[in-house]
């Protein structure tokens, strides 16, 4: 079997979460979201068209192929090599990167599931649980990107760049500038924060 991080939009839930989103916002907004939307679905079939030609050209068939939720790869990874995940210990996982799966972010709860006399072993898999997750448009990742294009860098390739000139920056000249193009706003009905 071929595991593989990302679903290409397959959840009906992150598909329902990404249209909420969207429909909060201005007509204008809304219009550039589902345009920016379209790019990302683009550049996603591209990835699954590459994925599949990879699997063909190794002879190993499609059948084999298994696509999870990208940020559950994250959190699975991040909880089950964790000391929580090895001694079988609740606990919490935050994910958070550019987008993923209509998503920029969950928040994750691991709950083990109980022993079977085995010896402390289990005989069913961990579960994880989503809690609740980040709209792809409300994404540190994205914001990181549109900085790095705005400078003049490739977005989604030389963020790291950005990371070793920011120690060389002068915050109180550049800060104003960041602050007046882009904040971090709270919606006061839900509690939930947007960028």
């Amino acid at each position: 079997v071929v595991a593989h991080g990302w679903q290409f939009g397959a959840s009906s839930t992150e598909v329902r979460r990404f249209a909420a989103r969207v429909a909060e916002e201005s007509t204008a907004a809304r219009a550039h979201m589902l345009a920016v939307a379209a790019a990302f679905e683009e550049v996603d079939q591209n990835i699954e068209a590459r994925v599949r030609s990879g699997l063909d050209q190794l002879g190993i068939p499609q059948s084999r192929l298994r696509m999870y939720d990208h940020h559950l790869c994250h959190a699975a990874a991040a909880v089950y090599f964790s000391p929580f995940g090895l001694q079988a210990q609740e606990c919490c996982c935050v994910t958070w990167d550019g987008r993923g799966d209509f998503s920029s972010g969950k928040v994750v709860l691991f709950t083990p599931p109980p022993t079977a006399g085995t010896g402390g072993r289990s005989q069913s898999p961990k579960e994880l649980q989503v809690i609740d997750s980040t709209s792809m448009f409300d994404s540190v990742g994205l914001l990181w990107a549109f900085v790095t294009a705005v400078l003049g860098f490739k977005p989604f390739r030389h963020e790291g760049k950005l990371t070793g000139l920011a120690a060389h920056g002068e915050a109180a000249r550049t800060l104003p500038i960041f602050e007046q193009a882009m904040g971090l706003v709270q919606d006061l009905q839900t509690g939930r924060w947007q960028i």
